[in-house]
């Protein structure tokens, strides 16, 4: 963290909230978890039964975060 503290505002520590590491953990434990379930779904079934649907869930994926992260942005205040 200690590089990104220079695009912090003066008076901002970041090491005090630990916001962005409970996020990268969560990232990690989602990639850990995606990774386990597609592996098992590829002894499963066919690739191409498995990466359409994975696809699909990814793209679904990435719609609602960006729904949600629109609306948290838009109750956050500026510097």
């Amino acid at each position: 963290m200690g590089g990104f503290s220079h695009l912090c505002p003066p008076g901002y520590e970041p090491a005090q909230e630990y916001v962005l590491q409970y996020e990268c953990l969560c990232v990690y434990c989602y990639l850990c978890f995606q990774l386990r379930y597609l592996n098992q779904a590829m002894t499963l079934f066919d690739v191409s039964v498995v990466v359409p649907v994975n696809f699909a869930f990814f793209t679904i994926n990435a719609i609602l975060a960006g729904a949600v992260f629109y609306e948290v942005s838009k109750s956050h205040k500026s510097w």
